[in-house]
């Protein structure tokens, strides 16, 4: 309890003030047990707010949480309660400001963020609930920097946010702490290759590999480097099989293999793949490589559909963008214009 300038309990002693002394004693017995009362009552608020909240009486337990919160306002768990109550009654406003109330008087707890990233997401606000949930998870690491699980998912997170810096550190933290974490690398040569460091992005591959051989996507990943780079093309085919005979739903996995059949020269087989693979997942890259085959049968105007399809979902692809341009030119010039061209 603060007191107010003036006010000096020195002065007091220095002049013998006993009495005032003994006054001014009383004065704060007197508080602590008015301080002591607030807190009962708001204890005794909360805990009937609870059986109404058991018997899903959600306005009697609103008005018995707030009556606790008027009591003791510093309490962020009655807060974090009554923000639940009020998502009950999809008052997602008023769950927002308790939420917000919370995490301001305790920014190191995690709970007030993650509740509030559901809110967001109730309110449609994807954003808001990404921010809301990239805090919760940074706190929960903070709190507990030896659970591997939450410092995954904060990485992934910030990965998924496009913060490449910031995920790193949190991976090479998790490596310092388990070695063993084959995870961790995984993401670790994941960022390395973002980042352009194909040689660094390699070494965190192979590590995720030697700890967990049937980790199907450092298996793809590294054997799709491989083959694109040109080299090591029989490790890169063995680690591409073995992934999609792990995962063979995967449509990544199978226009790898799609492409491994194309690289080789196997054209039947890589036209196989590659269109069970654009059946599995709709990707701008597994649609150029399905333009590229159609292209080398012959096949000009399904090439070009399938390359102006990958460009609608990825527009930023300009070697597509050149090779539909050159299959138009040429088919003009030869006075055949392409089915459904540019």
């Amino acid at each position: 309890m603060a007191l107010p300038k003036p006010f000096s309990i020195k002065s007091f002693i220095s002049r013998g003030s006993i009495p005032a002394l003994l006054f001014f004693v009383l004065i704060c017995a007197g508080a602590c047990r008015a301080a002591e009362s607030a807190k009962a009552s708001a204890l005794s608020h909360y805990i009937t707010g609870l059986i109404y909240n058991r018997r899903g009486e959600q306005k009697n337990s609103i008005r018995e949480f707030k009556k606790a919160l008027k009591a003791d306002p510093q309490n962020v768990y009655i807060r974090m309660k009554l923000a639940v109550c009020y998502m009950g009654e999809e008052d997602y406003p008023g769950a927002v400001v308790e939420l917000q109330s919370a995490a301001k008087l305790r920014p190191e707890m995690a709970e007030p963020h993650a509740l509030l990233s559901l809110v967001y997401y109730l309110l449609e606000e994807p954003d808001k609930a990404i921010q809301e949930y990239e805090s919760a998870l940074r706190a929960a690491a903070e709190t507990k920097p030896d659970d591997a699980r939450i410092s995954v998912s904060l990485g992934r997170l910030y990965l998924y946010r496009g913060k490449l810096e910031q995920a790193e550190q949190v991976f090479r933290r998790i490596v310092n702490l388990s070695p063993s974490s084959w995870e961790a690398h995984f993401y670790l040569g994941d960022i390395r290759y973002r980042l352009g460091d194909k040689k660094g992005a390699e070494a965190e591959l192979v590590k995720t590999i030697a700890l967990n051989g049937d980790c199907h996507q450092a298996l793809n990943y590294l054997g799709y480097m491989y083959l694109e780079e040109g080299r090591h093309i029989r490790e890169a085919e063995a680690m591409i099989k073995k992934a999609v005979s792990l995962a063979p739903d995967n449509g990544a996995y199978v226009d790898s293999l799609g492409w491994l059949y194309f690289k080789k020269g196997m054209i039947k087989e890589a036209g196989r793949e590659l269109r069970k693979a654009a059946s599995l997942l709709n990707d701008p890259v597994i649609l150029d490589h399905l333009g590229d085959f159609y292209l080398k049968t012959g096949d000009k105007d399904k090439a070009a559909q399938e390359w102006r399809e990958s460009l609608r979902l990825d527009p930023e692809q300009e070697e597509v963008r050149a090779k539909l341009e050159k299959l138009s030119g040429q088919a003009e010039k030869n006075g055949e214009p392409v089915k459904n061209g540019k």
